[in-house]
């Protein structure tokens, strides 16, 4: 059974961007906002059980972490062999 206040209708920004208010947002916030129409619609909502009357906010994140990345490309750096120096220098 729900609890608290409902929330008021769908007005603002979110739906707005949700549903392509935003024409000219780059590539990656146009995935994003891809993402997010997909999580949002009616169908997906209704084989997990929800409704969308019962979200107040939706937003996707990754939980990768820069510095794993980072440590790895190290590792990687550090295992392999250095470069030839090779010099166009000419002695006379």
């Amino acid at each position: 059974m729900p609890q608290g206040n409902p929330i008021a209708g769908a007005a603002g920004p979110l739906p707005q961007f949700v549903h392509g208010g935003w024409q000219n947002a780059d590539r990656l916030l146009k995935r994003y906002q891809q993402a997010l129409k997909s999580a949002l619609d009616e169908d997906v909502l209704e084989r997990i059980g929800l409704r969308r009357s019962a979200i107040a906010a939706a937003s996707f994140f990754t939980t990768e972490s820069a510095t794993a990345t980072m440590r790895s490309i190290r590792q990687q750096v550090k295992a392999a062999a250095a470069p030839a120096v090779i010099s166009t220098w000419k002695r006379w």
